[in-house]
């Protein structure tokens, strides 16, 4: 049996898994209530790409049913995840202090001796307030004030807590760092500047974030993935109920690069377990 299954299946997460529902639709135990052996033994057939697509059905279920109604999956997401090989990372930062502590273990790194540091972390800075990765290399020094930043890319300005405004200030007036041998210096009027003549595109900032050395937490797309969850995580604290249908989650859905639904249900359950 499957709870809510008619709801399930008619959202926007479900409705590309009723296939996958209507094979445990008329058992006599609950879906949410089998183990990962019990599943996993119906939905092997010994075809691998079916056994995948029927883990990820079971998956967003047991999120969607998870976020949606409070039922705890417990450990049931992962240990259908490592039956099949397919673990789920679900490397998340948890605080804003927490970001902190992991950039700058970056930044001690010998590894990274010789590295724009400075500008990394301004980069890691602009994920957390959620910036697109296009709306980043849009924003120009004359952008930068002392508490806000106007993206005009998309005609907006984001608040900055004097925390993160410290840091990207700081990288504002930054000289390009002296590599040893010489004097360098910036070349365009953007925030994230090279010294290189071209201008700044996707790919130039994808080169600058990945020549760093870091954990998974630090990669790209995790840092505006966790920040949103942060986000709704202190507005559920406040007695708000999180669903799919909760405007900030729907918000960040469209707006944060990677974010779904799935990924605050596994953010909310490593909270909840601590």
């Amino acid at each position: 049996m499957v709870l809510y299954l008619d709801e399930f299946v008619a959202s926007k997460e479900g409705k590309n898994y009723s296939t996958v529902m209507i094979r445990f639709k008329n058992l006599d135990k609950y879906l949410h209530d089998m183990d990962a052996d019990e599943i996993y033994g119906i939905i092997a057939d010994g075809n691998t790409r079916n056994i995948r697509w029927y883990l990820l059905g079971v998956t967003c279920y047991l999120r969607w049913l998870y976020i949606n109604h409070g039922f705890k999956p417990k450990d049931l997401i992962r240990n259908l995840s490592e039956k099949t090989g397919w673990s789920d990372p679900g490397f998340f930062i948890h605080s804003y202090d927490e970001l902190i502590a992991e950039i700058d273990i970056c930044m001690n790194d010998e590894r990274n001796a010789g590295r724009d540091l400075e500008r990394f972390r301004c980069i890691c800075m602009l994920k957390w307030l959620m910036l697109s990765q296009e709306e980043i290399i849009s924003v120009r020094l004359c952008d930068v004030k002392e508490d806000r930043i106007y993206v005009p890319l998309t005609d907006r300005t984001v608040e900055m807590p004097d925390e993160i405004a410290t840091i990207i200030l700081n990288h504002k007036l930054q000289k390009a760092p002296y590599d040893g041998v010489r004097m360098k210096t910036y070349k365009q009027d953007t925030l994230i500047r090279t010294t290189k003549g071209e201008s700044v595109i996707v790919k130039t900032l994808h080169n600058i974030f990945y020549q760093i050395k870091k954990s998974r937490k630090l990669m790209y797309k995790n840092i505006g993935i966790s920040a949103a969850c942060c986000k709704l995580w202190e507005l559920e604290q406040t007695g708000v109920t999180i669903t799919t249908s909760t405007p900030l989650l729907v918000h960040f859905c469209n707006t944060v690069e990677g974010f779904c639904f799935n990924d605050y249900a596994d953010f909310r359950i490593s909270m909840k377990q601590g």
